[in-house]
Order: structure tokens, then C-alpha cells, then sequence
């Protein structure tokens, strides 16, 4: 998932020095919840984001859908304009994941609605009846069929790239509400089942020694069209 982020979009994860915020990904026990993983969206600017992922529950998809939400992102169908292309059934959504339905106020839209989200939830995301969905998709309220993709991209769409590239490209918010963007991040992993520190360890100095200075190495790879 790291890869992921470093090499297709404008997030460089790096390790931490002396930032005064920063992220720590970590592993907890299931709880039973059903939830892959958890975190804060966008910088807390109190310290470390505690990105926590559950043993056993989660895959590279599930990384880079916590990993957009403290970068910033919310979820899809939390978009001020989610009524005109989804239409949620709360009396099948399992109370303590009502959250993570809701509409996010303070958010800005500025794109067309991705169903090909990876922030995008499935139809029977967290349904108390597996047999009924909690997402149904509308055409300005007329019901409709799904894509194929809602809730099912376990990789960034192009519009979640753009997004995020826009995001943090300008500094300002484009499609996706967030709080303050990070400058930059720290990855200590502890206790994850398959995943060692000495990967990560090797990866970073790969970078070190590829990138040197940031945005003229970036650039130098040619891994992006713009510099920021």
C-alpha cells in the first residue's frame, strides 16, 4: 500500500525526523465490528494519527481507504450531494456504524460522484440483514442499478488520484473535504502479522538514495506530470 501511494500519486511517505505531526500505523485484535480498519480524517495537529488496522481483517485495499482518510478524505456517500446518486436504507445499517454514513457538512464538492471510489462503501456494507443492501443507487431519486465497481476497486480510482494530487498540488481543499493536509509522515509499523520493519526500512532508503532532493528527483524519474 505504501508503494502504492509513492509510486502512483503525489503522497511520498517518508520517515519521520523531528515533524511535529505525524502517522503511526498499527495493529489491534478484532472486535468484532466487522471494520478492517480505523482512523481519524485529515491532520489532528496534536501529535501522531493513529491509523489502526485489524489482525486479520485487512488487505491493501483496506490500507489505502485508511490511509486516504487521514490523509484527508471522507468517504464517498458522505458527500454533501450523495442524495442526487445513492440513497441509504438506515433501518439496515448497523447502529454503530451509522457514522460512517453520514454527510459530511463541512465538506467542498467540485467533481462528478465516483462510484469507483475506493472511499465508496458497497451496497451491503455493514447491513444488520445480509440479505437486504444499505446503499441503493439513484438517478436525482429515481432507483437504478449499481456499476459493477461500487465498493469493489481495491485501488485508487483516477478521480481519487486527481483528487488527491489536486489536494495537495494547490493546498486547498478540490474534491474531497479534509481538515489541514500533512507536510509529512512517519510510518513506525508494530505488530502487524507480514509485515517487517526491515521492508519498510529498505524501501525508505531506496527513496533516499533515488529521490535526494524531493521535488527535482520526483521530477527526474518522471513519475509525475507537475511539480508542486
Amino acid at each position: 500500500a505504501l508503494d502504492y501511494f509513492n509510486f502512483n500519486t503525489g503522497i511520498i511517505f517518508k520517515e519521520r525526523t523531528d515533524e511535529e505531526d505525524y502517522l503511526v500505523i498499527t495493529c489491534v485484535p478484532d472486535d468484532g465490528s466487522g471494520r478492517g480498519g480505523f482512523t481519524e480524517v485529515g491532520r489532528q495537529r496534536n501529535g501522531a494519527n493513529i491509523l489502526r488496522l485489524v489482525n486479520g481483517k485487512f488487505a491493501q485495499g483496506t490500507v489505502l481507504h485508511e490511509l486516504l482518510h487521514t490523509l484527508g478524505l471522507f468517504h464517498e456517500q458522505g458527500r454533501t450531494d450523495r442524495d442526487n446518486f445513492v440513497s441509504i436504507q438506515w433501518s439496515n445499517v448497523k447502529p454503530a456504524n451509522s457514522k460512517d454514513f453520514q454527510v459530511e457538512d463541512n465538506g467542498t464538492v467540485r467533481s462528478p460522484y465516483d462510484y469507483c471510489s475506493i472511499m465508496q462503501y458497497s451496497t451491503m456494507a455493514f447491513a444488520i440483514d445480509n440479505t437486504r443492501p444499505t446503499i441503493t443507487c439513484t438517478t436525482n431519486g429515481t432507483p437504478g442499478a449499481c456499476p459493477g465497481c461500487m465498493g469493489n476497486n481495491t485501488l485508487l480510482s483516477q478521480m481519487d488520484k486527481d483528487g488527491l494530487d489536486k489536494f495537495y498540488g494547490e493546498m486547498g481543499i478540490s474534491r474531497f473535504p479534509s481538515q489541514t493536509p500533512f507536510v509529512s509522515s512517519r510510518l513506525p509499523v508494530a505488530g502487524c502479522v507480514g509485515v517487517g520493519d526491515l521492508l519498510i526500512r529498505n524501501k525508505w532508503d531506496f527513496y533516499r538514495s533515488q529521490l535526494g532532493d524531493c521535488q527535482t528527483g520526483l521530477i527526474g524519474m518522471g513519475l509525475f506530470n507537475t511539480t508542486y
